[in-house]
């Protein structure tokens, strides 16, 4: 319900949106690759761990600041500095990378794996990933339908469920651990880089891509609280997210060590999902897999209704032609379908897609969060997003390679490594990002008078 306009939140009222902000964010990946990470980096949790919260924690922050503080509705918004098409463009590849093409249908196969696949014959697999997507994904159409309900349904009810078991968890995790760390060496790459390759599995999360169209919802429900006022709402906004944010941090720190100490009983997993279900077992025996795989599905439902609302909501504004609830049905369906392709294929397919579009994520963030530096001048948009656009390219290609026996792409990729800076640790964008910014600052000095009379602070109405 909508109240009149106030200056802040009580604190219950910012309990309610750091809980719904959680429970948007934290879904299949943040107990997929925590877990992960933790197994193949043993003895080098911490560095490894550093590098990771870097990008799964500071970087999904920065997001929904950089849309709170631009009034942006959404990534379109943000990068219609850069023009139109692109902004569309982006647009899309986010809502398809984020959405059906690889997290959404990972939020019904990672509660699966962890509560069915161990008990299920091989041959009847199929089947029962089938009939779970099928309920899973329709429970997220009804919830997802009425835009004005999702921070009652998350906040209220499913996340503070989800937070209940998930103490339950890491006071096992604590308090009993399954050994130490010790004796135990980081597998390649954390034996020799830790930190860097930390930084890049923290990709896996995608929170930092969810931010750019999370960070509206979370703008939303604090004006519907009352804070309207774009600064107030700015401010308030970081802190109810900040507050969220830090509760995923302390929740990947138990998974992490969870995940390093579970080598005292068991190998390293074929993928997260496999672990957890190893982990439970070992804390709680059967009946405590059911109480995990519970924490799972709250997880993950979750973030599925905060993406598929985000969808419905982005697609609704851009081409309101079709209402919003059918395109919340869109992604809804089609991760429904690709989720019985199954976590580990989904895993290995999109991860090319992944390298091309975060590092064009990264940057529009950064770009919106210092525009008044630079009065939000479209050359500096422009030569820093094209720059970029290259090494998305070569960082798709590495992944590529793998999937595609191509020969020229082989050599596409050998030559990337030998010439171009920082390309072995998916860091390339970096060196681009910085010329091109040189190069449109340049640009901006030489014409800054007529930038600072065109600039306007907000973005939903240039």
């Amino acid at each position: 319900m909508l109240m009149n306009n106030r200056s802040s939140l009580s604190w219950k009222q910012y309990a309610l949106i750091a809980s719904t902000v959680f429970g948007l964010f934290f879904g299949a990946g943040n107990l997929i690759f925590p877990v992960s990470l933790g197994q193949q980096a043993a003895n080098n949790i911490f560095s490894t761990g550093a590098g990771f919260l870097s990008t799964a924690i500071l970087l999904p922050l920065l997001g929904i600041v950089a849309i709170a503080a631009t009034r942006a509705r959404g990534v379109y918004d943000l990068a219609k500095p850069v023009g139109h098409k692109y902004a569309t463009f982006l647009m899309v590849a986010l809502f398809v990378l984020i959405g059906p093409a690889y997290a959404m249908p990972r939020l019904a196969t990672v509660p699966y794996t962890i509560a069915f696949e161990q008990y299920v014959k091989p041959s009847h697999s199929a089947l029962f990933l089938f009939i779970f997507s099928l309920l899973f994904f329709g429970l997220t159409y009804i919830l997802s339908v009425n835009e004005n309900k999702i921070s009652d349904v998350i906040g209220k009810y499913l996340n503070p469920l989800f937070l209940v078991l998930v103490i339950i968890l890491l006071g096992f995790i604590i308090f009993k651990p399954m050994g130490s760390t010790a004796g135990f060496n980081a597998v390649a790459p954390y034996n020799t880089a830790p930190f860097t390759n930390g930084f890049l599995q923290g990709y896996g999360t995608m929170d930092a891509l969810a931010s750019l169209e999370f960070g509206i919802l979370a703008v939303t429900f604090v004006a519907n609280l009352g804070v309207k006022e774009p600064k107030k709402n700015a401010i308030t906004t970081f802190k109810a997210g900040l507050f969220g944010i830090l509760g995923m941090g302390i929740i990947y720190a138990g998974l992490m060590y969870a995940g390093a100490t579970s080598l005292n009983h068991f190998p390293i997993g074929a993928n997260g999902g496999v672990v957890l279900a190893q982990i439970a077992e070992y804390y709680f025996g059967p009946f405590g897999s059911a109480i995990f795989a519970a924490i799972a599905g709250l997880a993950c439902i979750t973030t599925a209704i905060g993406l598929a609302s985000a969808f419905g909501v982005a697609f609704h504004e851009r081409w309101p032609r079709f209402s919003y609830r059918t395109y919340v049905a869109v992604p809804v369906f089609l991760s429904f379908l690709l989720a019985n392709v199954g976590l580990t294929e989904l895993i290995k397919i999109s991860v090319p897609f992944l390298f091309f579009v975060y590092p064009l994520a990264i940057t529009l963030i950064i770009l919106s969060l210092t525009r008044p530096l630079f009065h939000g001048a479209r050359p500096v948009y422009v030569w820093v997003t094209s720059l970029t656009l290259i090494s998305s390219v070569l960082d798709a290609a590495a992944g590529f390679k793998d999937l595609i026996k191509a020969q020229w792409l082989h050599d596409l990729v050998d030559w990337a490594i030998k010439y171009v800076p920082l390309y072995k640790y998916q860091l390339d964008f970096i060196v681009p990002a910085l010329i091109g910014l040189v190069i449109g600052l340049i640009i901006y000095m030489a014409n800054r008078q007529k930038y600072i009379a065109a600039y306007k602070p907000t973005l939903n109405n240039d």
